[in-house]
């Protein structure tokens, strides 16, 4: 699969002053920061991304957020209280796994291994980062031609593409 954001590794730190009486950084300046990390390290913003809680003003407290790729793939992100001091946050984040393969994710690295055009590649759906979990793609290079491909997720996390016998 295609992989221009590495999962289980800190990527960036940030530093933000938590407002007045507050005692935790806000849901918005953690998307922020953490968008502006994801945009660095990989060139491109997120398509979105969501803090649901505010990460409290506490050396080692903690709070998950999700964000979504330009191919629709969905990752959790693990950010951490590292260091406060008076009224000054630092926090760590780590990309910590990816929840679901995008469909478009998954026509891109289908047409790569085939070397047709992402054009011709079309999965069923998105593809969920769980043991054993599956989903067909059909590659179509022209009218008179077709064959489908299943994705699948093992349980060493990686996913593998078989034929499909169906067809």
């Amino acid at each position: 699969m295609r992989r221009e954001i590495t999962t289980g590794a800190v990527l960036a730190a940030g530093a933000l002053l938590v407002a007045g009486c507050s005692s935790s950084v806000s849901t918005s300046d953690l998307e922020a920061e953490i968008s502006a990390g994801i945009e660095e390290q990989t060139g491109e913003a997120p398509a979105s991304l969501e803090c649901p809680d505010s990460l409290d003003a506490e050396v080692g407290a903690t709070v998950s957020c999700t964000f979504v790729d330009s191919l629709d793939t969905e990752y959790r992100v693990e950010a951490r209280a590292a260091e406060v001091d008076g009224n000054d946050v630092d926090f760590e984040w780590e990309v910590a796994e990816i929840v679901t393969y995008g469909a478009a994710d998954l026509e891109l690295d289908l047409s790569r291994i085939t070397g047709f055009d992402a054009t011709e590649v079309s999965c069923e759906s998105e593809l969920q980062n769980t043991a054993d979990a599956s989903v067909r793609c059909v590659v179509s290079p022209d009218d008179d031609e077709e064959f489908a491909a299943v994705a699948t997720v093992e349980a060493d996390g990686e996913v593998y593409w078989s034929l499909d016998d169906d067809e």
